[in-house]
């Protein structure tokens, strides 16, 4: 479960059992999670965070999604 991000509090990270799924990034910290499919930053899951945080973690995935996708790539092609 590489976190590939920490910042305001939260991490960053996908879980290396989910290549097989589409690139998405996991959110977790102060409480909460979510779940953001990339790179069109989509919410798939999100638990225990308020609008407002939510729209914080989103903020933060937007100016990240490309090192996202980038991290999310390189670790999945090795694993193949």
């Amino acid at each position: 479960m590489p976190t590939i991000h920490t910042e305001k509090g939260y991490q960053f990270r996908f879980f290396s059992n989910e290549g097989n799924e589409p690139c998405h990034v996991h959110v977790r910290g102060k409480g909460g999670i979510m779940k953001v499919w990339l790179p069109e930053v989509i919410v798939a899951d999100v638990r225990g965070y308020s609008p407002r945080e939510q729209r914080d973690i989103l903020g933060i995935i937007r100016n990240k999604k490309e090192k996202f996708v980038e991290e999310w790539n390189e670790f999945f092609s090795k694993k193949k």
